[in-house]
């Protein structure tokens, strides 16, 4: 629950704590004209389901994402529930695994979820239907290997491991374009059957997810929203302990909004090691690696 109330907190328009709190939105051109399509077919109902389908999606990317530290600086409105993250450079490849798949898995999840109520409450079948389908179509299709779909991103991520990203870029867009000019290959098809303009909708997306990598949708470290702005105010003071050989990452997670952070770091045998003043706290955030030890991370920084 607190993870839910941080996440919505973020919608908050006004300028806090030395930051602005809003969120970006944008709308891709694709989204309104698949909009379009739903509701010249008489489809308005299925795309709101495919909608709130996409935002429970998007939930679980950014709820895992700041659970690793990272918040997302924009959401953008995005065909087939790819309400991604875009660049994540700064995050470490195993995150970016991590933050990726959790959409898609919140979407099995929440299809699961409605199944077992069929089990409880047969009632309800003809009024979720609709939701399990969206659910399973939107993580399907976001678990295949082209960019920018979370599949993709994975890929990505898993090749960036054993090779330079330039190099691994390279090679995913080959495969994405490989899959989108697939995917029009079967929407030509179609169209001597029963036409099916779903597939030019996710071929052009693929294609022009491709052709400009850079959305400007991001996730920036938490720890950099943070400052002694808002002081003459009054701010909550925490102290809390923490282990020399825990992550700044792990430090970074006991932040919350609205107070200033007191850090007392032990050592293996639970001696003081060091007492980090609030400011102290904050420029350690701010400039150590994540997956830096706390204890590396005092002697490199401070």
């Amino acid at each position: 629950m607190a993870k839910l109330k941080r996440f919505f907190d973020r919608f908050n328009f006004k300028k806090s704590q030395g930051f602005n709190r809003k969120i970006k939105f944008s709308v891709h051109p694709l989204f309104l004209a698949l909009g379009i399509y739903f509701a010249v077919t008489g489809k308005v109902f299925s795309f709101l389901v495919f909608t709130l389908t996409a935002l429970i999606h998007e939930l679980g990317h950014s709820l895992t994402a700041e659970s690793l530290g990272y918040r997302l600086n924009k959401i953008v409105l995005l065909p087939y529930g790819a309400i991604v993250s875009g660049e994540t450079q700064d995050m470490p490849n195993i995150d970016q695994i991590k933050t990726a798949a959790a959409g898609p898995l919140v979407n099995i999840v929440t299809a699961i979820f409605f199944v077992c109520l069929w089990w409880l409450v047969p009632q309800i079948y003809p009024y979720t239907e609709l939701a399990v389908v969206a659910s399973l179509t939107l993580a399907t299709i976001n678990l295949l290997p082209a960019y920018p779909l979370d599949g993709g991103r994975v890929l990505l991520a898993c090749l960036s491991l054993y090779m330079s990203q330039k190099s691994a870029y390279k090679l995913v867009k080959r495969i994405s374009i490989g899959i989108a000019l697939c995917v029009f290959g079967l929407f030509i098809y179609s169209l001597f059957n029963t036409p099916n303009v779903s597939l030019l909708f996710f071929s052009l997306f693929i294609i022009t997810g491709n052709l400009k990598r850079k959305d400007g949708a991001h996730y920036v470290l938490i720890a950099g929203l943070y400052s002694f702005k808002g002081i003459k105010r009054g701010k909550r003071v925490k102290t809390i302990g923490i282990s020399a050989s825990s992550t700044i990452k792990e430090l970074l997670s006991n932040f919350s909004s609205g107070e200033l952070l007191e850090c007392i770091v032990f050592s293996d045998d639970l001696k003081v090691y060091k007492r980090l003043s609030p400011d102290k706290v904050i420029y350690l955030l701010q400039s150590a690696p994540i997956n830096m030890r706390v204890k590396d991370a005092i002697n490199s920084y401070l």
